[in-house]
């Protein structure tokens, strides 16, 4: 059985998606949609997912949309450990940091002011320190159990 991941080469997510699918020997063929520089890819991204966001998964000619419910679908499939309540909500707040970075990101790449006033930049920016403030007591209580990934195999 094999699938195929369509995604950027520098989004986290799709990076996610690949470590988990690599780290459990899933095959895997991956697909780069350069989206945020290819106006073509972009077209071609809107008509693959209704979303518009990678990753996105195939799975013959199931498609599977977000990280989240690719990670989900893939634990379920190949019938690996699924997280606790806690672990969720770590990768959630994890999540929660990509996202803002992400978006500072391409509202940079548009040529907004990242720093500037106003509640939908200033709310972004807050996300990322406050979820990593969450997130550190944890990385640092050695409970980290599952999240091991074999990075060197990723690059």
């Amino acid at each position: 059985m094999s699938y195929t991941i369509l995604g950027s080469q520098r989004s986290p997510f799709v990076r996610i998606c690949r470590m988990l699918m690599i780290q459990n020997s899933i095959a895997c063929q991956f697909r780069v949609m350069n989206f945020v520089d290819d106006p073509a890819a972009a077209a071609a991204l809107e008509k693959e997912t209704p979303i518009n966001k990678v990753p996105f998964l195939l799975d013959g000619e199931q498609k599977i949309f977000d990280s989240r419910v690719i990670v989900n679908y893939l634990t379920g499939k190949h019938g690996l450990r699924q997280l606790t309540l806690d672990e969720e909500n770590i990768v959630s707040a994890v999540y929660s940091c990509l996202d803002s970075g992400v978006i500072l990101f391409l509202l940079k790449k548009d040529g907004f002011d990242v720093n500037g006033p106003g509640f939908f930049l200033a709310r972004n920016r807050a996300r990322i320190p406050s979820n990593l403030a969450f997130v550190t007591p944890w990385a640092r209580s050695g409970q980290v159990r599952g999240f091991e990934l074999r990075l060197n195999e990723f690059v």
